[in-house]
């Protein structure tokens, strides 16, 4: 009938739309021409502000710098980063934070790493020192998260502090180092080395992996999930060209 022809034609715009704006998302840097610091995939840089702070940015990572006179501000706009931060030596001295979309990052003198994730939220981690955490819809100061410990931001809340580890910073040497991490989180942070899309079956996205990676290898990393006992990983071309790779339970 008419009236199925023009639902079949439009479900079939919705599906391709969605495949054009997701390959446009991941393929092209639209979103990241405008940040004044920016990598592309399997790319990492380093870099030294004026105050003397220093960064490291991940894999597919954009990021904005405002120095004034009064803050030290950048924004993440997305991606991953390591920052070591620096005396201000400008009276009075300067707060420093990272603003994402979630809230604030308040460097208390520290070296953290903030991670934007998939699903939402921004992954705090400290590593010295102490970072106070603000979520965006938060009346007033958020917690203070110290050293040894990671925390997700939202804009609502901040989760429960969780412990973290040195080698979770093995990403700056081209190293992914595992230590019970659940699997959809390795491939989450395999993703920035990959132009493949990585996915995860729910079915074994709780599955806990061990062990060290190397990010320039995300073909060598797949092979040997692939060879593990229950799973399989299988490559996928979307009608709309993407290509996928995904990790699934084996039948």
């Amino acid at each position: 009938s008419a009236r199925r022809r023009q639902v079949v034609q439009t479900l079939a715009l919705l599906v391709f739309g969605a495949g054009i704006v997701w390959q446009a998302e991941q393929q092209l840097p639209w979103r990241r021409w405008s940040a004044d610091v920016r990598t592309v995939r399997a790319e990492r840089k380093r870099m030294r502000l004026e105050d003397g702070t220093q960064l490291v940015l991940n894999g597919a990572t954009a990021l904005n710098i405002d120095y004034s006179a009064g803050l030290r501000r950048l924004q993440l706009v997305e991606g991953e980063v390591l920052i070591t931060t620096a005396a201000d030596h400008q009276q009075p001295a300067r707060d420093f934070v990272v603003q994402t979309r979630e809230g604030l990052a308040q460097a208390l003198g520290t070296r953290f790493s903030l991670r934007s994730l998939a699903g939402g939220g921004s992954l705090v981690s400290v590593f010295d020192g102490a970072v106070r955490l603000t979520p965006a819809h938060s009346a007033g100061a958020g917690p203070v998260l110290q050293a040894g410990f990671s925390a997700v931001l939202q804009a609502a809340s901040v989760s429960t502090p969780q412990a973290v580890y040195e080698e979770s910073l093995a990403w700056t040497d081209g190293m992914l180092v595992a230590r019970g991490m659940p699997l959809a989180d390795m491939l989450a942070a395999l993703q920035p080395y990959s132009v493949e899309r990585l996915v995860c079956d729910p079915a074994v996205a709780g599955l806990r992996m061990s062990g060290s990676y190397p990010l320039a290898d995300v073909a060598r990393v797949l092979a040997t999930l692939d060879a593990l006992p229950g799973l399989r990983v299988r490559n996928l071309v979307r009608w709309w060209g993407q290509r996928e790779v995904v990790v699934e339970k084996a039948v």
